[in-house]
């Protein structure tokens, strides 16, 4: 059974003046905390193909290798409000559809939506 994906990744550049998400993301000084699930891995400006998905590879790995992931995921799912906002990074836009994700914020996108729990209606 395929889990419905509720929970959507926006671009910050891109966000309207206002508009609410979870920022997911390395620390920007100034204008964003770190998120403990940021990735740690940098690409190059101008990243090839390859290279994104070898920057995933690792990300995922060491998401893998964190003790307390779930409790971490649980956390970023409360502070969607269960999908209500969506995850924002500097990468993509991605609106749950299926597709290869290029982006972290795509990876926990679909790990969230395997978590299960409340969804409202």
């Amino acid at each position: 059974m395929t889990v419905p994906n509720r929970y959507r990744v926006i671009n910050v550049r891109s966000a309207s003046l206002g508009e609410t998400y979870v920022y997911v993301g390395r620390m920007m000084p100034g204008r964003f905390a770190g998120h403990e699930l940021a990735n740690p891995f940098r690409l190059p400006r101008r990243a090839t193909e390859q290279q994104r998905r070898e920057c995933l590879e690792r990300y995922v790995a060491w998401l893998s290798g964190l003790p307390d992931l779930r409790e971490r995921l649980r956390r970023l799912q409360a502070a969607t409000v269960y999908g209500t906002y969506p995850l924002g990074c500097w990468c993509c836009e991605w609106d749950g559809e299926e597709g290869e994700p290029m982006c972290h914020a795509v990876v926990l996108a679909w790990m969230l939506s395997g978590l299960g729990g409340y969804h409202g209606t």
